[in-house]
């Protein structure tokens, strides 16, 4: 077997179902279903992900033995002490992420500029609480839930990495997870009162899955023998690589924990793409790099027109009424007659004097913790996760001693935090990149520096400082340091000033009247991911702190290349301590704004998923003509035109009685046939009897008989004649047009239709539909006129 396996799960509901999110709608539901950023319902990785554990523990305690540990290889464990020992084990790391459940991209294209179809995936359902004493609805309890509709069939991504243990072991450990999808039945919210029935099936399905589960004496979980990457003794140039990195699903990089809420970062560290490398490359050899000083990789920032952004310098302000107004208070002084504002946490562009800003959606979810023993969400569990939106694209540089990265492509990496589920789903692709490294000249005797990324750095306790006074020592130490030297010397602030030996000294500018010195802090907590405990906060200067040096003495432009290519401070492999000297910010800085690209592709519907898609249609449609048809019968003109009524005649009992007839007709006329022969029959007898036909207007049963598509003239004739039964459906004809020249206009064809070929599809609609548009355009115009009549008896008393 292979050691990672890229699996398929396919989900078909079988009934309607609710993943809720635990809020509901002011004044309309009481419980909304989750739905991602186009409106689509989905399954997240987390619900997949505990649902099938509690199946898989469901049929590894029924089979007994050994079988409750591949639980713990398939879905990890926590730290729990050695019973012999009594030490803390280590946890076993889970095999499987499962990735959230959507709608097949196909339909997701198809629809996500349609609102009014993708508004039909949900629908909202009445519901009561029961009293368990009485066995009657609770007084006062009636509750409004979205229900996502039955016959969705999503599909999540599922990885399975068991490259550590033997082929054995791995073969149990999948027949183990095709029999927990087997397992599973229902997934969600009221799943034991009828919602959410499902079917899971995993592709490609392991044949012999059965047989495993069959063995009397499975074997104990076995490791594979620990193979030692040896080092590559690639003795190639140190080469640049561009890494452009696209989230496929949400990504969590966890900066702190306020309360419940998990914030995020909103960039990707280096130091979460070294994991990355190390299990692609081999982690003896990207070991080997990082102590030769041959390896380093930068912040992964986002990009903006396939460029890399850059943390806006602290020295940018912009009006407060006025955002697009940008000020250098470097080059300029303040302007009174005008409120500023730091731009702070936002990446930009800058080039010949125009910014442009990087677009980074945020998102937050709530998530619950469920109880494995009620399976119910456990009081006081909820928490919240902020992450990056699918679909960002961002961009690190790798520097390497080797020369055979060109034109990879990694499609399924895993970054950040809860990694095991819906979260941290991304792709690598990587290019060659010729990186400049010329340093702009000093002007006069002024050092510009600009912090690109986070800057650690320790005075001579050791002690981390994020201060403007230890990047000042910091690099008067690098730049009187020869040129050769590693720049991984450690540097630490001297005692006393009689201790500066330096040939070049700095000196921060203090200037009342400009900002050239504007510094921030920030703190980086984080996880040790083997045994989910945090490691110490990082506390360092922020990137994109701005400050300006007097300069005495001669600079070294080979050392100032150096410490900009390699970083300054501790850490620098993992992308922190990156600075930018002498950049070009210019004092007139205009904003570039991206030019907005519109999707307006249709794509053809396939054969998968066209029942999901006209069902949807059919909903929508249905909702369209109703309102059309409330909206033509609140006309009172156009409804009296449209069955030749008038204000007395026929009477309120006649139009009931054609109402009657016609809301007997089947939405989906099956019972057209033997309907229309007694519709037919109905309008033929009303003709004949002299009592009945002073009650209609003139021409009033011709128009009826138009609007329910029957024949007119053989209507007309068989007033006169006798007709018998089996003729009627010999001669009756169905005409179609007439009920849509009513509704056409206020129907918008365009929000609906979604195929190349839209006449076709506009006509199957009208096909299909004909008959729910009669019963409710005659259902309106009678319920309209009535309410009219009464309305005028009930003014003509007053009066």
């Amino acid at each position: 077997m292979c050691d990672d396996k890229s699996l398929t799960l396919q989900i078909e509901m079988l009934s309607d179902w609710h993943i809720g999110v635990g809020m509901g709608r002011s004044g309309g539901t009481d419980s909304l279903v989750r739905k991602d950023e186009y409106g689509f319902p989905y399954i997240p990785g987390k619900t997949c992900n505990g649902i099938l554990r509690d199946s898989c523990e469901t049929v590894a305690e029924s089979l007994g033995g050994n079988w409750p540990t591949y639980v713990d290889i398939l879905f990890g464990s926590q730290p729990a002490p050695n019973k012999a020992s009594g030490i803390l084990d280590m946890p076993t790391p889970a095999a499987l992420k499962i990735n959230s459940a959507y709608y097949s991209d196909k339909i997701r294209v198809l629809l996500k500029n349609k609102p009014l179809l993708t508004s039909q995936l949900t629908f909202i359902k009445p519901g009561v609480s029961i009293d368990p004493k009485t066995g009657m609805a609770k007084a006062d309890f009636l509750r409004f839930e979205e229900m996502a509709r039955k016959g969705a069939k999503l599909i999540a991504l599922v990885s399975l990495d068991l490259c550590e243990y033997n082929d054995k072991t791995q073969k149990n450990a999948l027949a183990l997870l095709h029999s927990g999808c087997k397992w599973t039945e229902r997934i969600g919210g009221k799943r034991r009162r009828g919602p959410g029935k499902c079917k899971f099936n995993l592709i490609p399905e392991y044949n012999n899955w059965l047989k495993c589960l069959e063995e009397n004496n499975i074997c104990e979980p076995t490791r594979c023998n620990s193979v030692i990457n040896k080092s590559d003794q690639n003795t190639a140039e140190i080469h640049t690589y561009k890494l452009i990195i696209r989230t496929l699903s949400p990504v969590c990089i966890m900066s702190k924990t306020t309360g419940n809420i998990v914030e995020t970062l909103d960039f990707i560290p280096g130091a979460y793409i070294l994991p990355i490398l190390s299990s692609k490359l081999g982690a003896g050899f990207v070991s080997t790099k990082l102590k030769e000083n041959s390896l380093s990789i930068t912040n992964a920032n986002p990009s903006t027109e396939k460029n890399r952004t850059l943390p806006s310098p602290l020295c940018l302000f912009q009006e407060k009424n006025d955002a697009e107004k940008i000020h250098n208070r470097a080059e300029e002084i303040e302007d009174l007659s005008c409120q500023l504002k730091q731009i702070r946490d936002k990446y930009v562009l800058l080039e010949n004097g125009n910014m442009q800003y990087a677009d980074i959606d945020l998102s937050l979810v709530t998530h619950n913790v469920v109880v494995d023993r009620t399976q119910r969400p456990e009081d006081n569990g909820v928490y919240t996760m902020q992450s990056i939106a699918p679909n960002t694209e961002f961009i690190a540089f790798l520097s390497i001693r080797k020369d055979d990265l060109d034109n990879k492509h990694w499609d399924d990496v895993r970054i950040g935090s809860a990694k095991h589920a819906e979260y941290g789903l991304c792709s690598i692709r990587i290019e060659s990149y010729d990186e400049i490294s010329d340093i702009r000249i000093c002007e006069g005797d002024t050092l510009k520096v600009w912090l690109v990324s986070d800057v650690l750095l320790r005075d001579s306790k050791l002690r981390l400082t994020p201060t403007v006074t230890a990047l000042k020592y910091a690099m008067e130490t690098r730049l009187n340091a020869s040129a050769a030297a590693p720049s991984t010397e450690s540097v630490s602030e001297p005692t006393s000033p009689d201790d500066r030996t330096n040939k070049v000294t700095l000196t921060v500018i203090d200037d009342d009247q400009y900002v050239k010195s504007s510094a921030r802090q920030r703190r980086l907590d984080s996880w040790q991911t083997s045994w989910g405990l945090p490691r110490p906060s990082l506390v360092g200067l922020k990137a994109g702190t701005y400050v300006e040096f007097n300069v005495m003495g001669t600079i070294n432009t080979d050392i100032l290349r150096e410490i900009q290519l390699n970083g300054i401070g501790e850490r620098t492999a993992e992308g922190y301590g990156r600075v930018l000297f002498n950049p070009e910010i210019k004092k007139d800085i205009t904003i570039k704004k991206k030019e907005s690209q519109s999707d307006d592709s249709i794509v053809d519907l396939d054969e998968q998923n066209k029942t999901i898609v006209e069902t949807i249609q059919v909903s929508a449609l249905k909702n369209l003509i109703s309102d059309a048809a409330i909206s033509f019968a609140a006309d009172l003109n156009k409804r009296r035109e449209c069955l030749a009524i008038n204000e007395k005649s026929p009477n309120n009992s006649q139009l009931e009685a054609m109402r009657m007839w016609t809301m007997r007709l089947a939405d989906d006329g099956k019972n057209y046939d033997s309907w229309s022969q007694q519709l037919c029959s109905w309008l033929i007898s009303i003709g004949k009897r002299n009592k009945h036909k002073v009650l209609w207007p003139e021409n009033s049963i011709r128009k009826t008989a138009l609007l329910n598509g029957l024949n007119t003239d053989f209507i007309n004739s068989g007033i006169t004649a006798n007709i018998n039964q089996p003729v009627l459906t010999t001669y009756i004809t169905n005409n179609r047009e007439v009920i849509w020249e009513c509704l056409e206009d206020s129907i918008p064809w365009d929000s609906i239709l979604i195929t190349f070929s839209k006449e076709e599809e506009k006509t199957g609609l009208k096909e299909k539909l004909w008959y729910y548009a009669v019963k409710s355009l005659i259902d309106a115009i009678v319920r309209s006129e009535i309410r009219e009549r009464a309305k005028g008896e009930s003014d003509a008393k007053e009066a």
